[in-house]
């Protein structure tokens, strides 16, 4: 689940009930990561949008999903249980 205002992204774990901010390139890998995309498709979807060095992006990407990992899955999967319901 998840949610935004003009300054704020932020997504909810339904299955621990913790709230997380997102920053802009949280707020994208999230939004790619909403459609199961392999991870150099999301670097790929970013880089078109920015003119930051390919390379950079995929180190932030990756770094991102890292941490985030156990949480991005179960949003992205409590997501698409709720959608197929």
């Amino acid at each position: 689940m998840s949610a935004e205002d003009e300054n704020d992204f932020i997504i909810l774990n339904p299955k621990t009930g913790l709230v997380y901010n997102l920053n802009q390139l949280a707020k994208e890998v999230w939004e790619c990561a909403k459609e199961w995309r392999e991870v150099h498709e999301i670097v790929d979807a970013i880089h078109s949008k920015y003119e930051v060095e390919h390379r950079t992006i995929q180190k932030d990407v990756t770094e991102y999903i890292k941490k985030y990992a156990t949480i991005l899955f179960e949003v992205v999967d409590s997501h698409h249980v709720q959608k197929n319901k």
